[in-house]
């Protein structure tokens, strides 16, 4: 490949991914947005679990489909009509006024969204050289993270002066001007490669299910805190448990994907030549750590607050290992890695709106909100703590 084209279809690429980075913001935005969904749709915490939910349900189910249109029919001719999907949506959801318009148009979100993540997986596998493919796995993740961190601090700010419709609005504008793009430069680049169609999507004869059940539990477990504290439930655990203010606490929030843009730096740069289960058994402690530090209400400063979130994003990072080493273990990659992100994006879709539930009812138990908080984080611990003894039987027994 000629210097050329390689920069052509490294700018393709990364256009897919601020699109990427775009979506990444408005699926956790639901955190920064809590109060005013609350007093917009008049709904509860459990109703707002759904709102969130609703997103991933068909962003989770519509993994090996989008997969298998990627090898059936190739990126130039698919990828723009699902970022038009989501935009679209996106514009729908601004003008939402009930429970039912919100979910129905976060659930079209996720729809669009499904595609993204898998077509730069997919792109970086066709396109590039396969030693890079670890790197742009973690440059995806950067992108995605950008997104996020930007819904958390960032969009405080600009909610003191814009309201949350006109926002989402405007991103749905820049989205469709980004989707047209996308589709002028796929006609114009055409980067099409005979590897596109090297494979269907089918469970392969051999597939080690044993191993890939073990190195997705310790995705989810390692993504859980993130997924439940920062991506949904964080502000609100940090207001009450800790009586700090939604702009303190959207500094904090903003810190767990600074920890893992920087945890992503250190993958692409610094982790190569390293035994990823070896990676993954230490992050997991340090991990474990600082997410029983952080929820358990002790009185500890700001500052160590803002550490331990930082921590807990760089370790979290570390399970984009399991991605890669799904990627080199397992026939059929685009069948593998769609399942394995099935399974970790439908963790989410079901644990957010039974935490909005025992929020909800706790108090109607008697419970203090910020116990009921508590208890519902205790889960994150419950999970690492596993997550370490099957990491170390992997290197035992599959490694």
């Amino acid at each position: 490949m000629n210097h050329f084209r390689y920069f052509k279809l490294l700018s393709l690429w990364s256009i897919v991914a601020l699109i990427y980075c775009l979506e990444f913001f408005i699926r956790v935005s639901p955190n920064t947005l809590q109060e005013h969904l609350h007093q917009d749709l008049a709904i509860n915490y459990s109703q707002l679990g759904e709102i969130s939910a609703f997103f991933y349900y068909s962003y989770a189910l519509f993994q090996i489909p989008s997969g298998w249109l990627l090898n059936r029919f190739g990126i130039n001719s698919l990828f723009s009509i699902f970022p038009l999907i989501f935009s679209i949506s996106l514009y729908f959801f601004s003008y939402s006024s009930s429970l039912l318009s919100a979910c129905t148009s976060r659930f079209f979100m996720g729809l669009g969204a499904s595609i993204t993540f898998t077509a730069l997986l997919h792109m970086a596998h066709q396109w590039f050289d396969q030693k890079k493919f670890s790197k742009f796995v973690s440059a995806a993740n950067l992108f995605g993270m950008i997104g996020a961190l930007a819904s958390s601090y960032p969009l405080e700010i600009l909610l003191l002066n814009f309201s949350w419709q006109n926002i989402t609005r405007t991103l749905s504008y820049l989205l469709i001007t980004l989707t047209v793009i996308i589709f002028i430069s796929l006609k114009l680049i055409n980067p099409s490669n005979p590897r596109d169609f090297e494979e269907d999507i089918e469970i392969p004869e051999y597939f080690d299910k044993k191993l890939f059940v073990k190195l997705l539990f310790i995705a989810v477990a390692m993504a859980s805190p993130i997924m439940i504290l920062p991506e949904m439930w964080g502000s609100l655990f940090l207001e009450e448990i800790y009586n700090i203010s939604d702009i303190f606490s959207g500094q904090i929030i903003s810190l767990f994907f600074i920890g893992i843009i920087c945890g992503n730096f250190l993958n692409i740069f610094f982790r190569k030549d390293l035994n990823p289960i070896k990676i993954l058994k230490l992050t997991i402690i340090l991990e474990l750590i600082s997410v029983t530090f952080f929820i358990s209400g002790l009185n500890i400063s700001l500052f160590l607050l803002a550490f331990f979130a930082l921590l807990i994003g760089s370790c979290a990072s570390s399970m984009l290992l399991t991605f890669t080493m799904v990627q080199e273990l397992f026939p059929n990659k685009s069948f593998s890695l769609a399942l394995f992100n099935i399974g970790v994006m439908l963790f989410p879709a079901f644990i957010q709106p039974l935490i909005g539930l025992a929020i909800d009812i706790g108090p109607l138990m008697g419970l203090p909100l910020a116990s009921t908080l508590k208890m519902s984080m205790y889960l994150l611990p419950a999970l690492l703590i596993p997550a370490y003894t099957v990491a170390n039987s992997i290197v035992e027994k599959d490694n």
